[in-house]
């Protein structure tokens, strides 16, 4: 009996003990509130603020030193948040987590996105790559000032790799797979469809909108009749052969439940005090932490065109920008788009050589594409990646013919570091200017700014479909 309460002392001591251990390693996790660090690739001293509610605001001297700082706070609060955009875009989970993750960093490295980065940062200007690459020094400068590595690491008994600039161009291409279908998944829906259904229950089932709808452009839409009961007897309508029933977990259909934004602006035609007012409220579903990051900016720089800027909104962990905000001259906010920015190409293969498909100007053989998955715990995977003039061969579908994806993400002219200057617009003329050559997921976006202008337009690049 002794025994037994000396082991229970001991197994309660060891418990505490484990338990202050990680108290302890998790406070020396947490960023230096207070004092001075040094920093090298400062131009200038910048200073980082919190307030009572963990607010940052950073004062700088040029819009480097700002994203530097950025860089650096970033990194303090939210290090683990970034590595993980930049693994899942880039299909490098498995490294930190191990063979639970490898399926799906295969699945991820179809898309090579890692090698689309690298073209979106080589194609920067030098002015955009300098702030870029300013962020990366800070990020890892703000890694290394903590005590203790982030707590995620310590439970995962890893050490973080460090930033690089081609990082922060992943954390912007996550944002593709977070807003878009990338797997095309509503368009192979609708071949099945297609396939399945007589022409006039397909065409109800797909039209573009109803009576109920409000469209901006053109006049109203006109709903399509109900087709009667020869049309509507799936029984006989449906080819069973074309459809195959697919059990769909609750947690699939959680995930896959669409996520709803909103964004409004007014003129100063429609409020009390005559001005023009922005809402934003930018739903990426709950999340701790919260995919954004509350900033400001103040920079004071003989250099910018009106010597002083001051830009408050959120920004991205793993970006330099602020990604919606106001500057206090004109003010900016998202939604996404739900356009249709991926295409699925059914691929013709060469009866007499399976390496190659049919394009326009004849047969091509297939580009492949060696991609190393490193695996913690385990032997690295490799795979090949097959390629076409569309994009990468993803899949092969329910009546066995391969199926290339021809997406958006993939391009990198999509992609560009344009959204910077929208912290510098002085209006909402120079805003829509800046919102039509930015290459980010293409987002509705809502400009109001103080002379009382208000406006809406797409902001991205829109694919251009002819000759199909």
């Amino acid at each position: 009996m002794r025994f037994l309460k000396h082991f229970v002392f001991l197994s309660g001591s060891i418990v505490i003990v484990a338990i202050a251990s990680l108290w302890f390693a998790v406070r020396a996790s947490l960023p230096q509130l207070d004092g001075d660090l040094s920093v090298s690739g400062l131009g200038e001293s910048a200073h980082v603020v919190r307030d009572a509610i963990g607010v940052v605001t950073i004062r700088a001297a040029s819009r480097r030193d700002a994203a530097l700082a950025t860089g650096f706070a970033h990194a303090q609060d939210r290090f683990f948040q970034m590595d993980l955009m930049r693994r899942l875009a880039a299909g490098e989970l498995a490294a930190v987590v191990g063979e639970a993750a490898a399926d799906y960093d295969a699945r991820q490295r179809v898309h090579r996105m890692r090698h689309v980065a690298r073209d979106v940062l080589e194609a920067a200007s030098d002015a955009e790559r300098e702030v870029v690459e300013a962020y990366a020094i800070g990020v890892n400068a703000g890694l290394r000032s903590l005590t203790v590595r982030p707590f995620e690491y310590l439970l995962l008994r890893v050490e973080p790799s460090e930033w690089r600039a081609e990082d922060t161009v992943l954390v912007v291409l996550a944002m593709y797979f977070r807003l878009h279908d990338e797997r095309a998944e509503r368009e192979s829906n609708l071949g099945r469809l297609r396939d399945a259904l007589p022409p006039e229950m397909f065409d109800f089932l797909t039209q573009a909108g109803t009576t109920w709808d409000a469209p901006l452009l053109g006049g109203p839409l006109h709903s399509l009749p109900v087709p009667d009961a020869r049309v509507c007897d799936v029984g006989r309508a449906v080819q069973p052969d074309l459809v195959r029933a697919r059990r769909v977990r609750p947690s699939m259909q959680e995930a896959s439940a669409p996520v709803g934004s909103n964004a409004w602006a007014v003129s100063p035609r429609r409020t009390r005090e005559g001005v023009a007012m922005l809402a934003n409220d930018m739903h990426l579903g709950l999340a701790v932490p919260n995919t954004w990051f509350r900033l400001r900016l103040v920079i004071e720089d003989a250099s910018l065109r009106d010597e002083h800027l001051d830009v408050s909104g959120v920004s991205l962990p793993g970006t330099p920008a602020m990604v919606a905000g106001s500057n206090g001259s004109t003010a900016w906010g998202f939604t996404n788009t739900y356009g249709d920015w991926v295409d699925l190409v059914e691929l013709e293969i060469d009866p007499e050589d399976p390496q190659r498909y049919r394009t326009a100007d004849g047969f091509r053989t297939f580009g492949e594409h060696t991609e190393v998955i490193q695996v913690r715990g385990a032997e690295p995977r490799t795979i090949t990646v097959r390629s076409t003039v569309w994009g990468p061969v993803i899949e092969v579908d329910s009546r066995g013919r391969s199926r290339a994806l021809r997406w958006l993400a993939h391009d990198p002219q999509a992609t560009n570091f344009s959204l910077l200057a929208m912290e510098r617009a002085r209006n909402v003329h120079e805003a829509m200017d800046i919102a039509n050559r930015s290459g980010i997921p293409p987002q509705n976006v809502i400009l109001a700014d103080r002379d009382g202008h208000i406006a809406w337009t797409v902001m991205g690049r829109i694919p251009q479909r002819a000759g199909y």
